[in-house]
């Protein structure tokens, strides 16, 4: 099954992942400033396409470009949705797209809570974000693998403080 790899100019997790996600095989799309991590992380597109409100830099003349104007319907993102669905491709990877959505959408209902639950409990559930990074850290990416036996009770021990620190907040009330 053809694929293309589309480029946001959000913000990207680990770049190694994302050299080990493309293939040589795979049809490569810019959406504006994703040529920037396109390019960064070594790869060369086929096609470059936006309104390049956000990137005003070279973009290499071996590779299509599409340029469309500031003002219209569809975003640069959906417009490299809509060029890789013309093209044929019906597996679309997205590369660089919800990161600062996903934080945008967390302190929203950070800010809500706030107003439902009160501040302390608000604080305290937007500061489990990282205790989320990390259970997903250690148990799905399993990124302490084949460390020695301390480490892991030091894990458990940081989980344990983690979520100490967390309770004692939410039980001050805001006092």
């Amino acid at each position: 099954m053809k694929r293309c790899v589309i480029f946001g100019g959000g913000q990207i997790g680990d770049p190694e992942q994302i050299k080990n996600l493309v293939r040589q095989e795979d049809y490569l799309i810019c959406a504006d400033s994703g040529y920037r991590h396109c390019v960064q992380l070594g790869f060369s597109p086929q096609l470059v396409l936006g309104d390049f409100d956000s990137y005003a830099g070279v973009v290499q003349s071996d590779c299509e470009l599409l340029r469309y104007p500031i003002e219209k319907d569809d975003t640069d993102t959906m417009l490299a949705v809509k060029q890789a669905l013309q093209r044929g491709y019906e597996r679309l990877v997205l590369v660089g797209m919800l990161g600062g959505a996903v934080w945008c959408l967390g302190t929203a209902f950070s800010y809500i809570a706030a107003g439902k639950a009160g501040a302390a409990i608000s604080y305290a559930l937007g500061q489990g974000a990282p205790m989320v990074a990390a259970v997903w850290g250690v148990f799905v990416w399993k990124e302490f693998r084949g460390a020695g036996r301390s480490v892991g009770w030091l894990l458990a021990v940081m989980f344990l403080f983690f979520i100490l620190g967390l309770a004692c907040i939410i039980l001050s009330g805001g006092n």
